[in-house]
């Protein structure tokens, strides 16, 4: 992901350094971008580093694995022990299964209580670092639609959902919650009521951020 806010912050450069009209007109913006940008950096790394601690901590984490030798499922324990285990039946016996994908997100509240001290500090250091990173992509989508761009309307990208219907926009009740997996990252709200009215979840840090950087290069591309 290093290589992804590098290439946009040179392109943001680039922009700055020609010397063109537009860059003369929108340069406090493009000033902007790049502290926030460089902001969004660091954070997104922070919260990668506190996603894995979080998940070597975590008691209550479970693991899938799928042996497609014997096409068993099995989910374990942090200690590795089985407590769960299902030998799948395939649709045709000469088509081996294949595991698309596996959910293994750990679901916390900050709020809840815990004895661990390094756990509890952990669980608040996610989910306020989740909220500002997610307040700053969704301010720096803002400036490229608006500011530079001139777009009347928004397109609602990952990072802009996230902000406005998980965490400004909250629903009565909303499950005060976050999430660290291996494979999508940190995530806001993985645990949601079934009677929330706005069906909208979370994809996870990696994939929100690698939206939003790929959006910001597809739109200054032509600048």
């Amino acid at each position: 992901m290093k290589d992804k806010f590098l290439a946009v912050l040179e392109k943001i450069k680039n922009i700055k350094k020609s010397g063109s009209d537009f860059s003369k007109l929108h340069a406090n913006t493009l000033d902007e971008l790049s502290e926030r940008i460089e902001a969004l950096d660091g954070n997104y790394f922070l919260l990668e580093d506190l996603n894995s601690q979080y998940l070597q901590l975590d008691p209550m984490r479970m693991e899938t694995n799928f042996d497609a030798a014997t096409d068993t499922m099995t989910i374990t324990n942090k200690d590795g022990e089985v407590v769960f285990s299902l030998k799948l039946n395939r649709a045709d016996p000469s088509v081996p299964i294949q595991l698309a994908g596996k959910s293994d997100i750990s679901s916390f509240s900050p709020s809840t209580s815990e004895e661990n001290i390094e756990l509890v500090q952990l669980r608040r250091e996610l989910g306020a670092g989740l909220e500002s990173f997610y307040y700053n992509a969704s301010k720096i989508w803002d400036l490229i639609e608006k500011s530079l761009l001139s777009k009347k309307g928004s397109e609602f990208i990952n990072v802009k959902m996230v902000r406005n219907k998980l965490i400004e926009h909250t629903e009565h009740c909303d499950i005060f919650s976050f999430g660290a997996s291996e494979e999508w990252g940190p995530s806001v709200k993985p645990t949601q009521l079934t009677s929330r009215k706005e069906k909208f979840y979370d994809k996870g840090l990696r994939v929100n951020t690698k939206e939003l950087l790929q959006k910001i290069e597809d739109n200054i591309k032509s600048l």
